[in-house]
């Protein structure tokens, strides 16, 4: 998230309030930090902050989560979204079969 611009103020402002979207722009370098190191948890950041962020910048599941993450995809799939790009962190090729096997399969 942080990597790709998306810590703008009147992106953030859509879904945190304005003293978070301070605390948010305020930790910058802690969101690098974190990055570098392969880290979580953001120093100075609240978890129901960054939660907030993954939330609402990300398409993000887990294999108990993926029902959520598939009607999520189905939505933009009509609203005419026809591409996404995968950022796959532990067990790429595991992960890949997985998309493969439980996701796709519903997007046709």
């Amino acid at each position: 998230m942080f990597l790709r611009g998306l810590f703008r103020p009147w992106v953030l402002e859509q879904f945190l309030n304005i003293d978070e979207v301070a605390i948010v722009m305020n930790n910058q370098q802690a969101f690098l930090n974190a990055f570098l190191q392969g880290h979580h948890v953001i120093e100075g950041v609240a978890e129901n902050i960054t939660d907030k962020l993954v939330d609402n910048l990300t398409l993000t599941s887990g294999k108990s989560d993926l029902e959520r993450l598939v009607n999520e995809l189905q939505q933009y799939r009509d609203l005419g979204l026809s591409s996404v790009s995968l950022r796959l962190y532990e067990s790429p090729a595991a992960s890949i079969e997985l998309i493969a096997d439980r996701v796709l399969p519903h997007l046709k």
